[in-house]
């Protein structure tokens, strides 16, 4: 695998919330709630264990062109009346032109 790319949490890489929703548009065959940036920001920043932090894994180049996605929301969780932290992961996506390289791998390495 080539590592010409950045990867980390939206906010760590200043990957704004259009951005992101662009990207899901175009990747996703179908409509979808998150290609609107009003409810990806109410989605992944406004989680109440989020706070105002986007959390969501992204794989991108210099330039923020995104390649792969994984929503993620920071969630409490509770087992046996422990209170434990932990992370709702939801939509995930690799840009087809990049699938077979293994940044789907470096996605689930960097939400662990």
């Amino acid at each position: 695998m080539d590592t010409w790319y950045r990867i980390g949490d939206a906010h760590e890489l200043g990957i704004d919330p259009i951005t992101i929703s662009r990207y899901i548009q175009g990747e996703w065959h179908r409509p979808i709630a998150l290609s609107l940036p009003e409810f990806y920001d109410w989605q992944f920043r406004q989680g109440p264990d989020n706070a105002g932090r986007d959390r969501c894994v992204i794989v991108a180049n210099d330039n923020n062109e995104i390649f792969g996605f994984m929503g993620l929301n920071d969630r409490r969780f509770y087992l046996n009346g422990r209170c434990l932290k932990g992370a709702e992961l939801t939509t995930w996506m690799i840009s087809e032109k990049v699938r077979g390289l293994g940044y789907g791998k470096a996605i689930i390495e960097q939400a662990v």
